[in-house]
């Protein structure tokens, strides 16, 4: 199976993160890399995500793929020349805006089209299917001690439920992270934290929510209205809240439970390792065009 990744002037994650798995499932010489940029270009924060993959050329020509997967906005002209002068309908579309809203004239293109932000219940046509983002195999990845209980990160004043979350923890007597840390510093505060707050941002999904139970926090979230299939496990795999009152009373009840904390935090991570992460997201792929 060859494949070809397209991604042109991508806005988020989710192309990128197939492409890793993809390459992680079916080696680097049969995938097919045609990138303007990747979303994360230039972000010191995931300078790790497909680290190396440019540095090896193209092994065959984009029309020599088995399979084409494109990001929505590379929009749809290449996948139309793809699809006339291959004669093969296997395209995917990678949807991975921050809307629940579906780009018509790609779908229609599509064999499948797969959408980050699909919300649980919403009828959607039977060729679109929910593909949330994952975590990327990182190192290290072991447990250091405990340097801080509560891990909170983002621009929290540049998004009203993010401010609602950040002042509570605040007052709460818990530091708030603005500043963009390099990610070896990064990941080290996670390993090192009992608990890390995850918030949506302008879209539901986001990468902290992988990163957090990767590292083995214990992750604490916002229930979300998308569909996450097997998603962490509540109270087991990770601790949903409804707004910033239930999160501090859930965070409350795990503060005092600490040996809990570590223990969802200890079952998150092995549910990451199992079932979230980019190659997970690349066989959804490859396995729903087969």
């Amino acid at each position: 199976m060859r494949v070809a990744v397209v991604s042109l002037g991508s806005p988020d994650y989710l192309p990128d993160i197939v492409a890793d798995g993809l390459i992680r499932v079916l080696g680097r010489q049969n995938i097919h890399l045609h990138f303007g940029k990747t979303a994360l270009a230039g972000d010191i924060r995931y300078t790790h995500l497909m680290n190396g993959f440019f540095s090896e050329p193209n092994s065959f020509q984009l029309l020599e793929a088995d399979m084409l997967v494109i990001s929505n906005r590379s929009g749809a002209e290449i996948a139309r020349t793809w699809i006339t002068r291959t004669g093969k309908q296997a395209v995917a579309f990678l949807d991975g805006e921050d809307d629940a809203g579906i780009r018509e004239n790609l779908r229609g293109l599509s064999k499948i089209y797969f959408k980050r932000e699909y919300l649980a219940g919403h009828p959607y046509p039977a060729n679109v299917r929910p593909l949330p983002f994952a975590a990327l195999p990182e190192e290290p990845t072991d447990r250091v001690p405990i340097e801080r209980t509560v891990f909170f990160m983002g621009h929290y004043a540049d998004h009203p439920v993010r401010k609602k979350i950040g002042d509570r923890l605040a007052q709460m007597g818990f530091p708030i992270a603005n500043a963009t840390w390099p990610k070896a510093d990064y990941n080290r505060a996670l390993r090192g934290s009992m608990i890390g707050v995850s918030v949506r941002g302008w879209g539901w999904d986001t990468y902290r929510y992988w990163e957090i139970p990767y590292f083995g926090t214990c992750l604490l979230s916002e229930a979300m209205p998308i569909e996450i299939p097997w998603n962490f496990k509540d109270g087991e795999e990770a601790v949903f809240y409804t707004d910033e009152n239930d999160m501090a009373l859930k965070l409350g009840k795990l503060l005092a439970e600490p040996e809990r904390a570590k223990d969802i935090g200890a079952r998150g991570r092995a549910a990451c390792l199992e079932r979230h992460l980019s190659i997970h997201r690349a066989k959804t792929v490859l396995e729903a065009m087969a």
